[in-house]
């Protein structure tokens, strides 16, 4: 006869029955919390693999920061960790056999979803499906092994909590020991090399500054520049948009002659500015608020020794998964996350302090080039409370509706507003260039007191304009007029600029990066395209009456009313000339007619000018770029 022993009457091995039913819960309990660790790190280092892979097979820039590979895990962590937390109610209510199950399909589930809606080629509905099935088959193949899939996760989780940890520390530090290398091994500089400011302020046209004439003191910081420096009152942008510009800027080459696409970035055979002046012996430095077409995924950060697009870890956590991205993206949890129109947005004071910090703690023997890109005067248009009641900046009852996109937002409704509206929507623009006109004028005086202002050559300008309802448009990636193309441009170098001067001519920004190198001190090793802008202010020679025409771009994908694929603009000192794919002219006498009005174009008369013109565009697109572009001009 068998005996069945049988336990005590107080419980398990002696122990209380509550006593032993609880240490059942509690370790139900930490096997749930270290699912949720296990899986948050698994899909954490999931991602990272998934950037790393996409990066090297796809040519479409990823916007995720130099924080990314250490944040990601931590992020995902913290994620699965607050879900497994929630379930925690579950233990006392449900069964083991049906709690594993359940809660591996979630987090495996919520796993897959991390991974494959980072490809946004896949259809939500695809997406949706493969997720599930993913999350089914995983809980189906550990139902089966409990024990031992309980053991491979508590085996396992050390190590990946290491290997996280490990990321964190190395390379953070990795980073900075570049930098210091990079540093020491750069060539001997000029002895007459000034310092160097490039400051771009983003989406500032020019007319609505009070340096150009403005009725609104939104500028004085910028006009007292100005009466140290010189001042050019017609400087036009290569393109209505960011990265053509900034490459222009950088790269001494048209708009034209780049990728077409906005989701290439800069070619890598373009030598850039920093990697001309880091040749020179420069320590370069940017600091970018626009992080969508300014950060490094578009490749304008060649050359820089020190590269800071996007925000610090604190604010970059949230961005650094796949779930958070989704979050910061929903217009209805961006109104609670952010108050400054999407998640992660850098303002002016920060591009600011972040610059200063730099220039704080690197080598004080060798000159600097550092480029500001300032974002605030992009929509959803910035600036601080004092500013926004002065300018009657964003009354409660406004129509506007900003849509958050991933490190951008934009109105969606412009086409349904009223005349009021878009006042609305005018007065937060030049509220916002108050704000970096202020924020221009404590950079200036922080650079006083750093006793480096005397040497420093400070320029700034801008990559293109905004529309505010001329010719019916609104917003800036949709024409060449010139509202979106004429820029502000202030130079001052104390004691080899002269002081108070206003250049009536039209000067291309593409001659930008001709002009830092010409006044670098040194010709060599690197020397880039275009012309440098010292003539107009220097007896160089030349005679500065007259000027060239200046060409602008505007290419695929953003411009396509009307199926016509690119617009080109010519500029001179009297028309305004601009040409559409589709065979359409425009011709305006722009210093008698600002607002572009009358359209020459039309007028019979016209005829011989616009033969003209269209002959100098040919020779320009043949001889600068090449492009198939021609057989439209026909």
């Amino acid at each position: 006869m068998v005996t069945v022993a049988t336990p005590p009457r107080g419980g398990v091995s002696g122990r209380p029955l509550w006593l032993a039913v609880s240490s059942r819960r509690a370790a139900r309990i930490f096997l749930l919390i270290a699912w949720s660790l296990w899986f948050g790190l698994l899909t954490g280092f999931l991602e990272i693999l998934n950037v790393v892979l996409k990066r090297a097979l796809s040519k479409h820039p990823i916007l995720l920061g130099r924080h990314t590979f250490w944040l990601t895990p931590f992020a995902d962590a913290l994620v699965f960790l607050a879900l497994g937390v929630l379930f925690i109610p579950l233990v006392f209510f449900v069964r083991r056999r049906y709690l594993l199950p359940f809660t591996v399909f979630i987090f495996a589930l919520l796993s897959a979803y991390s991974i494959v809606l980072f490809h946004s080629e896949i259809y939500n509905s695809a997406a949706a499906l493969l997720c599930v099935g993913i999350g089914a088959q995983v809980t189906r193949w550990a139902a089966q092994r409990i024990s031992r899939f309980d053991r491979f996760v508590v085996l396992t989780l050390p190590g990946m909590v290491t290997a996280a940890l490990i990321l964190a520390f190395l390379l953070p530090r990795w980073s900075r020991w570049k930098e210091s290398h990079d540093i020491a091994g750069l060539p001997a500089s000029s002895a007459e090399a000034p310092n160097i400011l490039l400051i771009v302020w983003d989406t500032v046209r020019a007319d609505r500054l009070i340096t150009y004439g403005y009725r609104r003191n939104t500028t004085p910081n910028l006009s007292r520049l100005a009466e140290e420096g010189v001042l050019f009152e017609y400087a036009i942008a290569p393109s209505p948009w960011t990265l053509p510009s900034h490459a222009s800027f950088f790269t001494g080459h048209w708009a034209e002659e780049f990728a077409p696409a906005f989701s290439q970035p800069l070619e890598p055979y373009y030598p850039t500015l920093a990697e001309a002046l880091k040749a020179r012996g420069y320590r370069t430095a940017g600091f970018v608020a626009n992080q969508a077409y300014c950060s490094s995924a578009y490749g304008l950060e060649r050359g820089f020794i020190r590269f800071e697009d996007f925000s610090d870890w604190k604010t970059e956590i949230l961005l650094s998964c796949q779930i958070g991205r989704r979050m910061a993206t929903s217009s209805r949890l961006n109104g609670l996350l952010s108050s400054r129109g999407y998640w992660g947005r850098k303002s002016a004071q920060e591009i600011n302090r972040d610059f200063l910090r730099w220039l704080d703690s690197s080598s004080s023997d060798r000159p600097f080039f550092a480029f500001l890109n300032y974002f605030d005067a992009h929509q959803p248009y910035w600036a601080p409370a004092a500013l926004q009641e002065r300018f009657g900046y964003w009354p409660e009852d406004n129509k506007v509706v900003f849509e958050p996109i991933l490190r951008l937002a934009a109105a969606k409704n412009l086409a349904e507003l009223g005349p009021e509206d878009r006042q609305v929507i005018q007065n937060a623009y030049d509220a916002s260039i108050a704000y970096l006109d202020q924020c221009l004028g404590h950079l200036l005086g922080e650079l006083e007191k750093r006793g480096v202002s005397d040497n420093t050559l400070v320029v700034v300008t801008a990559d293109h304009g905004e529309q505010f309802g001329e010719h019916g448009l609104m917003e800036h990636r949709n024409s060449l007029y010139r509202s979106v193309l004429r820029v502000p441009l202030v130079l001052r170098l104390p004691g080899r600029i002269s002081r108070g001067m206003r250049v009536g001519n039209v000067v291309s920004l593409r001659d930008l990066a001709a002009t830092l190198l010409d006044l670098s001190g040194r010709e060599e090793p690197i020397t880039l395209p275009g012309k440098s802008l010292r003539r107009f202010w220097e007896n160089t020679g030349e005679n500065p009456q007259q000027t060239e025409p200046v060409f602008a771009a505007l290419r695929p994908p953003y411009f396509r009313p009307d199926k016509a694929s690119h617009i080109d603009a010519v500029i001179d000192e009297h028309f305004w000339y601009v040409r559409y794919a589709d065979g359409r002219e425009e011709l305006f006498f722009w210093r008698y007619d600002p607002t572009e009005s009358v359209n020459l174009a039309t007028n019979i008369t016209m005829e011989p000018v616009l033969a003209w013109y269209r002959g100098l565009l040919w020779r320009h697109l043949q001889g600068e770029t090449g492009l198939m572009l021609l057989a439209s001009l026909d």
